[in-house]
């Protein structure tokens, strides 16, 4: 198999059993143009991301890396919740997109969950 499916893709595959090995250094990364949600920091410091709806066990934080750069987290409680999630996304995903995914996860697997 060389890979090629006419539309000008050259990475390479080969097939070993029933997985198929791309060379990454061939792929395109593709990180979103502007985010899908406005951060609106209120005075106590938690924000708000528009135009997602607040909900009071959902606080969205911007914090400080100890390289300086400055990241969005979603942090939601879960009452009576025995376990945490910790969430890491993909480089190219937008946490407002991941928004109502980590309220579906937090409530259906009964878990406090950090995104």
């Amino acid at each position: 198999m060389n890979g090629n499916d006419g539309s000008g893709d050259t990475a390479r595959r080969q097939r070993h059993g029933r997985r198929d090995i791309i060379d990454g250094s061939k792929l395109a990364f593709f990180p979103p143009t502007s985010p899908s949600y406005k951060l609106i920091i209120t005075d106590d410091g938690t924000g708000l991301m528009q135009p997602f709806p607040h909900h009071e066990n959902v606080d969205v934080l911007k914090l400080l890396t100890r390289r300086g750069t400055k990241i969005v987290v979603v942090y939601v409680r879960y009452p009576m919740a025995t376990s945490s999630f910790l969430f890491s996304h993909g480089n190219a995903a937008d946490i407002g997109q991941m928004y109502e995914l980590f309220i579906e996860l937090s409530s259906h697997l009964r878990v406090d969950l950090l995104g």
